[in-house]
């Protein structure tokens, strides 16, 4: 399984803090993203396509291309913003 956590306005817009999701056939983040789009709504594409989207896997700051394995943690953080 990977555990996949929702920061900030995306927890909020997709009402929703972390899933898990069976790791089969899962070999990038972009896998990953694809999956979790396929099993819910409209929203989810919105929310995870929208421009400059932060993810991390393990804590560590990387692109779509990144490897997942089992047992990794993915994280999706809506993008900085300052003020």
């Amino acid at each position: 399984m990977i555990n996949v956590l929702f920061f900030g306005r995306f927890r909020d817009e997709l009402q929703c803090s972390s899933v898990e999701v069976e790791a089969t056939d899962l070999d990038i983040v972009n896998d990953l993203r694809n999956k979790l789009i396929s099993m819910h709504t409209a929203k989810w594409q919105d929310v995870l396509t929208a421009t400059n989207v932060i993810i991390a896997v393990n804590q560590k700051i990387v692109d779509a291309y990144y490897p997942v394995t089992a047992g990794d943690e993915v994280a999706f953080y809506p993008p900085v913003t300052g003020g």
